[in-house]
């Protein structure tokens, strides 16, 4: 937020929960990751052993690595953003001890 005397001004508080956040989320795609990835093992070939089932297995390296590439790429990218909030709060905080806040 800025300041009226054009300084900015950040909450600790705020960059603490978003922090938090940030990693709950995470964790939950973690969670939803890994599930999923039971189900693809329990299931493996749902189409069985006809050319249907051929044909997808053939492909189910592809999806599995689509599908989970995906989960693993929101995940980097919230717990990326979940660091980087956590160095902001660092470097505010050293700010604010400087500064005498």
């Amino acid at each position: 937020m800025t300041t009226p005397h054009g300084g900015y001004h950040v909450s600790l508080e705020g960059l603490q929960r978003r922090t938090a956040r940030a990693r709950d989320q995470a964790d939950v795609w973690v969670a939803e990751r890994e599930a999923l990835r039971e189900v693809f093992m329990r299931e493996g070939n749902p189409l069985g052993n006809d050319q249907y089932g051929a044909a997808l297995e053939k492909r189910l390296p592809v999806i599995n690595e689509g599908v989970f590439g995906a989960f693993d790429a929101v995940i980097g990218e919230l717990e990326s953003v979940a660091e980087r909030l956590r160095l902001s709060t660092v470097t505010y905080s050293a700010a604010e001890h400087v500064n005498g806040g």
